[in-house]
């Protein structure tokens, strides 16, 4: 292999260089920082953008105020008090994706409180009341009845 050292398959080389064939190829990548990537000349699908930069943004509001500084085009994982701030607003769009979300909470039945039928009941409405104060307006759906009780709710946030 061309791009091997010491047997690692290539391993080394790829964690600083692309060798994908998609519409766009890692210009530079540096871990918890950003991604720089730039279109593939010789890509079957030409993107649109011809170079795009991923900064990594922990917080939802540094994301907000590089959005609104105008020092970033994009921002994810906004809260719903975040995006009021926003709205109306003629300078930003949003867009919408439907995202379904499992979560699975299993409980250890050799521990005497989770035996109990309350318990379990418990854990499924503090999950519905989680759901509906996602700021996304979550739609809840009770566990099937062929499930066992252990086996809670999951949600599907729009």
């Amino acid at each position: 292999m061309a791009n091997q050292t010491n047997g690692d398959l290539g391993n080394a080389w790829l964690k600083s260089h692309s060798a994908g064939a998609g519409s766009y190829r890692l210009v530079d990548w540096a871990a918890t920082d950003h991604i720089i990537l730039e279109a593939n000349p010789h890509a079957a699908v030409k993107p649109h953008i011809g170079r795009t930069v991923i900064r990594h943004t922990g917080e939802p509001a540094a994301q907000l105020l590089l959005v609104q500084k105008g020092d970033a085009d994009i921002a994810r994982d906004l809260n719903a008090d975040q995006l009021k701030t926003l709205k109306g607003n003629a300078d930003f769009t949003f867009a919408k994706a439907n995202q379904l979300t499992s979560m699975y909470l299993g409980c250890n039945m050799s521990v005497a409180q989770f035996q109990k039928p309350e318990v379990l009941q418990a854990l499924k409405w503090g999950d519905r009341l989680r759901c509906d104060r996602h700021e996304h307006h979550a739609e809840c759906l009770d566990p099937l009845p062929d499930l066992p009780a252990k086996r809670l709710s999951w949600c599907n946030r729009r």
